[in-house]
């Protein structure tokens, strides 16, 4: 059994650095985005001796987090469409930037984010499964 999921019924949207990736790359599907629905907080507390629990000193929200996407790319056996390989170089060459950019999804300007790592691929005939982290954090009034 494969753990290659079939193409979502229902289409997500993920663009990064003003490039939407099932537009760039023919055959690539957003099965699943997974990070914060909120900014995650970072919470400051410090142990005291004597005391029954830690002092607060407030919290704030997270300077980075990390938002993952589970990609489906299918290659088919037309020869003018590219191959699995030149579809996986073009989706590198998308993620692979100098700083953080853009990252919408599903329409909504959502964070600016960076890839550090090269994706997760996992092949099982004509597809491929990419899991792609971006660490991430919220745009500012310069990114506008």
């Amino acid at each position: 059994m494969s753990n290659i999921p079939a193409p979502p019924t229902e289409m997500r949207t993920i663009t990064f650095n003003n490039l939407t990736l099932s537009t760039e790359i023919n055959g690539c599907y957003t099965v699943d985005v997974t990070g914060p629905g909120v900014i995650p907080k970072q919470v400051n507390r410090i142990d005291v001796p004597g005391r029954d629990f830690a002092w607060d000193f407030g919290s704030h929200d997270k300077t980075d987090f990390q938002v993952t996407a589970d990609l489906l790319i299918i290659a088919d056996d037309d020869p003018e469409t590219p191959a699995m390989t030149d579809k996986l170089q073009s989706l590198w060459a998308i993620l692979d930037t100098e700083e953080a950019e853009s990252l919408d999804i599903d329409g909504e300007p959502d964070y600016v984010g960076q890839v550090f790592e090269p994706p997760q691929i996992t092949r099982s005939g004509q597809a491929t499964r990419v899991v792609v982290t971006w660490l991430c954090r919220e745009p500012t009034d310069q990114d506008i």
